[in-house]
């Protein structure tokens, strides 16, 4: 599932996985914290500086804000650019790949739950990113408390999964 072979990251794009609700605030879960310790992780990818830019929805970056990490050159995207509106893959694709064009980066290694990944990968693919699947991505759990009801188990994940991924490609998005 390579799509470049660089021998230079530009960045580490980490999609979320759900989330733990707590009345109004957002916390986590046990997916996204798996996903933020294998961004910290592949930090120090490249052989030679600089390291690569780390570009994460926001519950990734609440992790590492919560365990004070030292994470560098961090770039979140929060919200939807339309107001009100669900953040979805496609959406945290595009704001990821503006970012990427907007600083001349070319090749990112994509983190994310490994039954998203491959659709999170076509989406920047589609939108010019050379996107790279660390392809070890199995440590990344279900959250059997999100908010999200997809995100609880393999069987929910699927249920909506197979027709979501049938959506992007029809809209030319994956």
């Amino acid at each position: 599932m390579e799509s470049g072979n660089e021998k230079h990251i530009n960045a580490i794009i980490a999609f979320a996985f759900g989330c733990d609700l707590d009345g109004d605030e957002i916390r986590p879960g046990v997916s996204n914290e798996a996903i933020a310790s294998i961004v910290v992780a592949g930090q120090n990818i490249n052989k030679y500086p600089p390291q690569p830019a780390i570009i994460v929805q926001r519950e990734i970056n609440d992790v590492f804000q919560a365990k004070e990490w030292d994470v560098k050159s961090v770039f979140e995207i929060r919200k939807h650019r339309v107001s009100e509106k669900y953040l979805d893959t496609q959406e945290v694709a595009e704001q990821a790949a503006e970012i990427m064009h907007d600083n001349d980066w070319q090749a990112a290694v994509v983190v994310a739950h490994h039954g998203h990944v491959k659709r999170c990968i076509k989406c920047l693919e589609k939108l010019g990113i050379k996107s790279i699947n660390l392809g070890s991505l199995q440590i990344v759990p279900y959250n059997k408390d999100s908010s999200q009801w997809w995100t609880r188990s393999w069987f929910l994940w699927w249920l909506r999964e197979i027709p979501t991924r049938a959506y992007y490609k029809l809209k030319g998005w994956a």
